[in-house]
């Protein structure tokens, strides 16, 4: 089933063509990684999906968006506020919202600012708290507009871990190719859709890649110089992974 049906969309700004009969299907339950050169429209898409523009069709209401830039969207005192605002949007029980803050808490191991004000925190922190206070609300589609821009590799990970056993439909429009590796499906786009394809499959396309000013992911370009020297059969996609590989 898809989350989101695009057909067809053409948009122009200020005579500038940003899409040109762009047709896109994005897999429920996957999380889909958006890239394309600087200027190809990824933010611009990004904001006509938020604003359910003719084309688009979205197959669900429970829906939550998270912007690049980490104050936009910060409403709480606390970070314990902030992270139970979006369940007290929707009339969630207090028992339920104690059970879920109590749960994230230990995953993200957040306790020693739990009650500090979200905007003492440095930019990294606030992107995760963001994240997560968007998360407990169980939204079955979340999208990212580069939101996770100032998030270590290794928050990243654990975020991206979360997110695949929680079963949410994820949009994830980045600047950043590593980010790719995270996902399920890699599309690229640049005025239209020039690649569509499952992670693994759409790495292998590296001149494709290359021509959308896109460079792989260090640990695939490890993978693949491996592979030339017949130290590995095939790309990997964390080091950990690939170690084993090879110690094996």
């Amino acid at each position: 089933m898809n989350i989101v049906e695009i057909k067809k969309l053409n948009y122009s700004y200020k005579d500038n063509i940003v899409f040109e009969n762009l047709s896109l299907n994005i897999k429920k339950n996957r999380i889909t990684t958006i890239l394309g050169p600087n200027g190809c429209g990824k933010s611009t898409l990004f904001k006509l999906i938020v604003e359910n523009y003719k084309h688009i069709k979205i197959n669900t209401k429970k829906i939550n968006y998270i912007s690049t830039n980490p104050f936009e969207q910060i409403v709480g005192k606390t970070v314990k506020d902030q992270l139970m605002f979006y369940l007290k949007q929707n009339n969630i029980k207090e028992s339920t919202i104690k059970r879920r803050i109590k749960k994230i808490i230990h995953e993200f191991r957040i306790k020693d600012i739990i009650d500090k004000d979200p905007y003492e925190l440095d930019n990294e922190q606030k992107q995760i708290i963001l994240i997560l206070s968007n998360l407990l609300n169980y939204p079955e589609l979340l999208i990212l507009d580069d939101a996770l821009c100032f998030v270590s590799t290794y928050n990243k990970y654990k975020i991206f871990k979360y997110l695949k056993r929680q079963k949410i439909s994820i949009i994830h429009f980045s600047n950043n190719v590593e980010d790719s590796i995270f996902g399920n499906q890699i599309v690229i786009i640049n005025k239209k859709v020039v690649l569509n394809k499952p992670l693994k499959a759409a790495l292998k396309e590296e001149k494709l890649l290359l021509d959308n000013n896109l460079n792989l992911p260090f640990i695939i370009e490890l993978s693949l110089k491996l592979k030339y020297y017949n130290l590995l059969e095939d790309i990997y996609l964390s080091i950990d992974e690939m170690v084993n590989k090879i110690w094996n």
